[in-house]
């Protein structure tokens, strides 16, 4: 069905050196795969932008033998609707990169996941939170099935007063660019918590709008490539799309957004699923504290050393597991409940 909504890319695997991620990447789709490799499907609009990316990320170095790269090819129409199906059929298979021009498929991510999941977490990463005073943004916000609309990196001098109270009023996720800069880690739970992601790309320092403005503050290009491999790491995230948004193309632009996608594709080459339901190789800590008479159960992983927390719910007799930091259970060890954790309980009460 993908050739309904999909032209098959023009590249292939030969044009490219013996050990470049070009020569391992398999061009259109091919069913006879080995079952036991992880898939990653790379999708494109017909932009020039995804096309100098695709150029760049080929040329890299393949380190990734445990992984199936399928280029399938560009969208045949560029828009939000019509990126639905194809989006839709490459996620329930595997794992989504879509790099895009445009930064209106936020929708499109949302509309996809919404049919296979009864509560949704996104992100996005931007230098502005211009998404959640839009208008056609409201059915998003608005949707029972949407837990939480996270942002990462933005500048407070490009976000309107009454979009800053918003996500905080509202309990969004977030981490400001000052945040970022003193500890990128801190973006790690709220991306491990998430099905879908955009990153778009006006949040990288020194890049230049379709204005001819460039930016001197935004996050570092070491930033980005970290939070791309968090977003690897996480095997819940089905769809991670990058986008130039408003920015001019540039040579650093393309570069930069292959070597983050690299990264993302070493993120999925080491992910692993841990087991929250029966606490296998879960090591557990309770914590009371005297704010709200809270009691909370925080487990750590002996493997992988990620952290998460579980608080009763209010709705029903399950507990529910949250995502979290060591500096998270280290503030809850001094009676402190950090916003993070705070958020989250006054989401699910």
């Amino acid at each position: 069905m993908l050739e309904n909504w999909i032209s098959e890319p023009k590249n292939d695997r030969n044009d490219f050196p013996d050990d470049t991620l070009g020569h391992s990447t398999i061009f259109g789709t091919n069913d006879d795969l080995d079952g036991k490799r992880n898939k990653v499907f790379i999708i494109c609009d017909k932009s020039e932008f995804a096309s100098c990316v695709r150029s760049e990320l080929y040329k890299l170095k393949n380190h990734f033998s445990t992984l199936h790269v399928i280029d399938v090819g560009d969208l045949k129409k560029v828009t939000s609707e019509f990126a639905i199906s194809p989006l839709s059929e490459l996620s329930e298979e595997g794992r989504v990169v879509f790099i895009s021009q445009d930064d209106y498929f936020l929708n499109s991510i949302f509309q996809t996941l919404r049919h296979n999941n009864n509560s949704i977490s996104l992100n996005q990463i931007n230098r502005n939170l211009a998404f959640y005073s839009q208008e056609n943004n409201r059915r998003i916000l608005k949707s029972d099935k949407l837990f939480n609309l996270a942002v990462l990196g933005y500048q407070r001098h490009y976000c309107y007063k009454s979009d800053l109270e918003y996500i905080h009023n509202a309990f969004i996720n977030h981490v400001s660019l000052g945040q970022l800069h003193e500890n990128v880690d801190r973006c790690e739970p709220i991306i491990r918590a998430c099905h879908g992601s955009v990153f778009n790309l006006n949040a990288i320092q020194g890049v230049e709008d379709n204005s001819g403005s460039i930016s001197p503050n935004g996050m570092h290009a070491i930033e980005a490539c970290q939070i791309s491999k968090y977003s690897g790491i996480n095997s819940q995230l089905r769809i991670y799309n990058i986008t130039l948004g408003s920015l001019e193309p540039s040579k650093r632009v393309n570069s930069l957004a292959a070597q983050m996608i690299w990264y993302f594709l070493e993120g999925v080459s080491i992910s692993s699923k841990e087991d929250l339901v029966n606490k296998i190789n879960l090591q557990e800590h309770t914590v009371q504290t005297t704010i709200d008479d809270l009691y909370l159960t925080f487990w750590k992983s002996k493997t992988s050393g990620r952290w998460w927390f579980e608080i009763p719910s209010s709705s029903d007799d399950h507990s529910k597991i949250y995502p979290c930091s060591l500096e998270d259970y280290q503030a809850a060890c001094k009676n402190e409940i950090t916003t993070y954790v705070m958020n989250q309980i006054n989401i699910d009460h």
